[in-house]
């Protein structure tokens, strides 16, 4: 692999790194549904939290991760499944509470 290739790759992952962390803090701030989700466990960072809502965002809607913030139905049920198998306490709440 030359060095044009490999930094072109470089530069799409850091791309696409940018990509979720923007998605995830929109989710976090503000994207908002007739219910609330939270996700509790202890000792755990908000980095870690942001990797695993991502991880299984992914799992949970195949066709992209930047489309999970709006999940619903059964995409959130396989989502909070995917939490909870990760050691998380999965919260729901109406929204505004």
């Amino acid at each position: 692999m030359g060095p044009r290739l490999r930094r072109g790759l470089q530069e799409r992952h850091h791309l696409l790194r940018a990509a979720f962390l923007a998605v995830g803090l929109a989710w976090m701030t503000g994207c908002r549904s007739a219910e609330e989700w939270s996700y509790e466990k202890p000792r755990v960072s908000s980095a870690q939290l942001d990797r695993d809502l991502t991880q299984c965002g992914q799992r949970a809607r195949p066709t992209g991760a930047l489309a999970y913030p709006s999940i619903t139905g059964p995409d959130r049920e396989a989502l909070n499944a995917c939490m909870q198998k990760r050691g998380y306490t999965v919260i729901r709440r109406p929204a505004g509470e």
